[in-house]
């Protein structure tokens, strides 16, 4: 799998559970999910951190290839739970749950 390939893969998860939670508080009516969601995201740095542990193979020295890896491993996953969170609170809003 190529590094864009794991990222999307590891958005596109955060994603997903961030609509399940909201599917489950709001029709379930379970009590407040905020343990698994931040749970779920922590999970999805480490899934960040994976997807680009191979990138930037050219960049010389070894030093400036790990901080490479690192911003752009924190661009992405700040990016995934800005896009999560957008789409599960436009969904709690469309399925009528409280804020």
């Amino acid at each position: 799998m190529r590094t864009l390939q794991r990222n999307t893969l590891v958005s596109t998860a955060l994603v997903g559970v961030a609509v399940t939670l909201v599917l489950a508080e709001v029709y379930a009516r379970t009590p407040a999910l905020v343990p698994i969601w931040y749970l779920a995201v922590a999970l999805g740095l480490a899934g960040v951190a994976w997807a680009n542990s191979n990138a930037f193979p050219s960049i010389e020295p070894r030093e400036k290839r790990m901080v490479a890896r690192i911003a752009v491993s924190l661009g992405v996953w700040a990016a995934s739970v800005l896009v999560a969170v957008i789409v599960g609170v436009n969904l709690k809003h469309v399925l009528g749950g409280a804020s």
